[in-house]
């Protein structure tokens, strides 16, 4: 079973998360999968650099750089979003063709990246902002 959680910062997605965890699921942080390719696939770093030019310098992002830009640009925001997004489903495509029987993705742009669309459901975990 492949579980989605999404939710806001502060809600307990990572105590869910941690109790998943420790029933024996892989749990597939995206956000930690982000930061690990923009270190190790050259083609997303690559992608990122054709269509912003000069936020990749010696195989690193510069990430204010692109801050920059993609914060000011809701065009430039939803096309760096495309090019991330696609990178992290690819991963975790390739990560659960070897998972057990439980996983969770955890995912703040689970519907908007379509990783949705690999679990069969989704949880949205929500608190109380106090």
């Amino acid at each position: 079973m492949i579980i989605g959680i999404t939710g806001g910062s502060g809600s307990g997605k990572t105590t869910l998360l941690k109790e998943l965890e420790a029933r024996g699921a892989l749990v597939l942080d995206c956000d930690a999968i982000y930061h690990r390719l923009l270190k190790t696939d050259a083609s997303l770093l690559s992608a990122i650099e054709v269509r912003f030019p000069g936020t990749v310098v010696d195989g690193e992002l510069q990430r204010k750089k692109l801050g920059s830009i993609v914060f000011s640009d809701e065009n430039a925001l939803r096309d760096l979003n495309k090019i991330t997004h696609a990178a992290i489903h690819t991963e975790v495509s390739r990560q659960l063709e070897n998972a057990g029987s439980l996983v969770a993705i955890d995912a703040i742009a689970l519907f908007e990246s379509g990783l949705a669309r690999l679990c069969d459901v989704t949880v949205a975990v929500v608190a109380p902002v106090d």
